[in-house]
């Protein structure tokens, strides 16, 4: 069911994408360089392999016979199921069921995969941050989303869903901590919040939820104290996980130059300079940080479909003209979700 809803968004965002200047973009496609294309598969695959060497060095952390395969099937295992399920909550529950078939018991498994989204949720927010703080000239210059569906127009302001999609990752990392390490909000939380929750028929099983809560918060607390004991192993990780997220957030700005041919003129960046520069790259890294902070809003397995969408408003003043930036969007959502869907599926089955 998921993978028909993936392409059924899929379908309709790019019919929505092409109805309005289909030969234009087929024609910037016809004139694409083959080469950028190619590194642009390369660097999707090299943060597979970054991603599955996190994971080793995690998984040596409790036995030496983790071994880099077992971490690379790991990280496309994760992926796969990342891709077709609601809010990418799937992955996890995977990658420790795959870590538990390599042969390291369903604890080790389970923080394996613990301290790994821990590293990546603060890379993540990291580059948010310094998106939101250095480039918010380059967030106002978003406008609004215009969306038009069947002659119905929305209009929807890019800042505060943005900076809403950006508080909901923070909050989500920040909450977590204070209710490891601050008895006082835990005890908010686990019996205010949730018996009101509750009393107003919003939540079924409060008592259930306390325990999930409890364990989950326990099992991040443990971790974060393991990572932070590792100072090593977490400067480390957190560098990689840095490096694999800027490499995929800058796969807009290759591929803007891949439809270039020379390199120049098709990428206007914001501001303008007329080449290809490092403003023009590091806006790409922040605007796709703006794109995952709003996309993130919507539980769409993939974010199919959506995701189109947000890009080519997010991407609207980022290249020269709509044809280029949907041009530049089939690219980067082809290299970066479809065909990694594509094969990730393969290998997991």
């Amino acid at each position: 069911a998921s993978s028909v809803l993936v392409l059924d968004n899929a379908n309709l965002a790019l019919f929505l994408s092409l109805k309005d200047n289909f030969e234009s973009v087929i024609n910037s496609i016809k004139n694409i360089n083959l080469w950028y294309v190619l590194l642009i598969i390369g660097m999707v695959i090299v943060c597979y392999l970054l991603e599955g060497l996190i994971l080793l060095l995690f998984g040596r952390l409790y036995t030496r016979k983790y071994h880099y395969p077992n971490g690379l099937a790991s990280s496309v295992v994760g992926s796969f199921y990342d891709s077709v399920t609601p809010g990418a909550t799937g992955g996890q529950l995977m990658q420790i069921m795959t870590i538990k078939k390599q042969g390291i018991n369903i604890s080790n498994a389970t923080s394996i995969v613990v301290m790994y989204v821990i590293i990546k949720q603060f890379a993540m927010i990291v580059i948010q941050l310094l998106g939101v703080i250095f480039k918010y000239p380059l967030l106002i210059s978003i406008g609004e989303f215009h969306i038009s569906i069947l002659n119905y127009d929305l209009d929807l302001p890019a800042l505060p869903l943005t900076l809403i999609g950006f508080a909901y990752n923070l909050v989500f990392t920040l909450g977590i901590i204070l209710l490891s390490y601050w008895k006082g909000f835990h005890h908010f939380v686990c019996n205010i919040v949730i018996s009101f929750l509750a009393k107003i028929k919003i939540i079924k099983k409060p008592d259930e939820l306390r325990e999930n809560v409890r364990v989950s918060v326990e099992n991040f607390r443990i971790e974060l104290k393991r990572l932070f004991s590792n100072r090593a192993v977490f400067i480390f990780t957190f560098i990689v996980c840095f490096i694999i997220i800027t490499l995929k957030y800058s796969i807009p700005f290759i591929a803007g130059v891949a439809l270039d041919g020379f390199g120049i003129n098709e990428i206007s960046g914001l501001p303008t300079t007329g080449q290809v520069d490092v403003t023009s790259f590091f806006d790409s890294v922040f605007l796709c940080a703006y794109h995952q902070m709003t996309s993130s809003l919507i539980p769409i397995p993939g974010s199919a479909g959506i995701s189109e969408i947000i890009f080519n408003i997010i991407f609207e003043n980022y290249f020269i003209n709509p044809s280029i930036t949907t041009a530049a969007q089939i690219i980067w959502r082809s290299a970066t979700y479809y065909l990694v869907l594509l094969v990730t599926g393969i290998f997991t089955a």
